[in-house]
This record gives structure tokens, C-alpha cells and sequence, in this order.
């Protein structure tokens, strides 16, 4: 059968077989599958003279001894390189990526932390931060430099606080740069009428008259330029003077003798003559005495 080639004998007969065939008659398919084991798990299956296997997923090759190039038909993205394994592959995804075909950005926000508010803005293997105000830096941890443009007045220092700043201002100076001149004013008083004049880091005071001193509270010295004469005693009043004068004399400064025949009259006609705190009578003829008021004996 099959083809096979009979061969007489001495009262019998063989079968001289086409390959693939065996029996008495070539009747029976030689198992192929016999001494051609599959690998890897495949299945045989026998033909006639040949066999094939079933390999399972990841193998092929005529005994399923080839590991299938999983990589064939998988391309890995963003720069990937395909590894092949059986029945399955993996990528090895440059830094950025992940994923099973590499292709997710990886997020680089999950580890790196912005601080003091910050908000983390994924890039491709990397990340940066937007910085709350007051803040700088890759991680928003260095506070801001508010100093750097706004610069103290008049020789203040500036104190770099978070999102601002202020002065410490020097003497006589206020306000946020200290541009201000302080009112020196405010707190000192001039006293009895005096006005205040407000200057750097210090006041005087226009005094009106009668009035000296830092605050106008000194009264003037009215005595020290006007001069009692004859004697008399200089009072210093409140912008002005006046003199006690020895008896005899008046006026502002005791400069007028007095008139001491004002109320001392000479009697009978007598002259009164004005002494200094004294008068005499010039006596007509006939009296005499201090104030004429005595007959002359003859």
C-alpha cells in the first residue's frame, strides 16, 4: 500500500515502504512524532514522512525551540529599548518615562516636594515649581530677596521679612523707606506761645518776646541791657523791666531827680528850690526857716 514495492520471497512476501510508511503492508503511518520531541511544551503532530509542532505562545520554529521576537510587532515609545521575553517583552524606558511601552510621563512631581506653598509642575524627567510670593528657588525654599529693589531712604536698613520688607529708620526719620521727616514737633511743646520749627531729628522754637531757651520757658533777663541809673534796682518783668529807685529820683531808669517841691510849698512867697530828695525855700525879705514860715528878727 502507499506505494510500497513488494518483494517476492520463498513463499511470502515484504513491503519495501515509501518513507513516512511501515507494516506488512505499508499500511500504518510511521510515527514521526516518535524520536522528534517538540520543545518547550509544543504539541507534535505527525504527517505522513514529517511532523509539526504546536508551540505554545512565545515559541516557534519547527520544534518550538526559537523564543518568538515578542519586540517584532511592540514598539517601545519615547526612546525605549524592547526587551524580549518569553511570550512578552518589557522596555527599558530612558529617564521621564514609564509604563509598558514607556510611554507615561513620569510623574516627577511624586518625590520632589515644592515647599512653603509651592505648586510642582511635571516636565519631562524633571519638574519645577511655581513659587508662592515671598519665595524662590528649584524647591520655593529661599525666601525672596524683597530688599533687592526697594531700597531704605536716608540711611535706613532694610530687614528682608517673607513677601516684604521694612526700615529700620535712623534718628528723625519714619515711613515705610523712611522718606518721612518725623514730626519732632509732636512730642515738644514750646512753651508760653513760642512756635515749634521741625528739623531733622531735633526742633527749635521762634520764643516771643520776653521768653529764651530751648522751649521758650526761660524768662529773658530784661535787666541784662537796660541799666537803673543813680542807684536804682533793676525787676525783671516778662519782656520788660522796671526800676526801684532810691528816693529822690523816678522815671524808667531813676534818671529824673524827683521833684520834691511838688508838695512842699514855701510859705509867704518863698521860691522852692529842688534838691536831690531835698528842696530848700529862697525866703523873701522879712522870712526865714525851712519853709519861710518864720519872721526874719531884725
Amino acid at each position: 500500500m502507499n506505494g510500497g514495492t513488494c518483494n517476492d520471497l520463498v513463499n511470502d512476501y515484504n513491503c519495501t515502504c515509501p518513507a513516512g510508511f511501515e507494516g506488512k503492508y505499508c499500511g500504518n503511518d510511521t510515527d514521526d512524532c516518535y524520536n522528534n520531541t517538540c520543545m518547550n511544551g509544543g504539541t507534535c503532530n505527525d504527517l505522513v514522512n514529517d511532523y509539526n509542532c504546536t508551540c505554545p505562545a512565545g515559541f516557534e520554529g519547527k520544534n518550538c525551540g526559537n523564543d518568538t521576537d515578542d519586540c517584532y510587532n511592540n514598539t517601545c515609545m519615547n526612546g525605549g529599548t524592547c526587551n524580549d521575553l518569553v511570550n512578552d517583552y518589557n522596555c527599558t524606558c530612558p529617564a521621564g518615562f514609564e509604563g509598558k511601552n514607556c510611554g507615561n510621563d513620569t510623574d516627577d512631581c511624586y518625590n520632589n516636594t515644592c515647599m512653603n506653598g509651592g505648586t510642582c509642575n511635571d516636565l519631562v524627567n524633571d519638574y519645577n515649581c511655581t513659587c508662592p510670593a515671598g519665595f524662590e528657588g528649584k524647591n520655593c525654599g529661599n525666601d525672596t530677596d524683597d530688599c533687592y529693589n526697594n531700597t531704605c531712604m536716608n540711611g535706613g536698613t532694610c530687614n528682608d521679612l517673607v513677601n516684604d520688607y521694612n526700615c529700620t529708620c535712623p534718628a528723625g526719620f519714619e515711613g515705610k523707606n523712611c522718606g518721612n521727616d518725623t514730626d519732632d514737633c509732636y512730642n515738644n511743646t514750646c512753651m508760653n506761645g513760642g512756635t515749634c520749627n521741625d528739623l531733622v531729628n531735633d526742633y527749635n522754637c521762634t520764643c516771643p518776646a520776653g521768653f529764651e531757651g530751648k522751649n521758650c520757658g526761660n524768662d529773658t533777663d530784661d535787666c541784662y541791657n537796660n541799666t537803673c541809673m543813680n542807684g536804682g534796682t533793676c525787676n525783671d518783668l516778662v519782656n520788660d523791666y522796671n526800676c526801684t529807685c532810691p528816693a529822690g529820683f523816678e522815671g524808667k531808669n531813676c534818671g529824673n531827680d524827683t521833684d520834691d517841691c511838688y508838695n512842699n510849698t514855701c510859705m509867704n512867697g518863698g521860691t522852692c528850690n529842688d534838691l536831690v530828695n531835698d528842696y530848700n525855700c529862697t525866703c523873701p525879705a522879712g522870712f526865714e526857716g525851712k519853709y519861710c514860715g518864720n519872721d526874719r528878727i531884725i
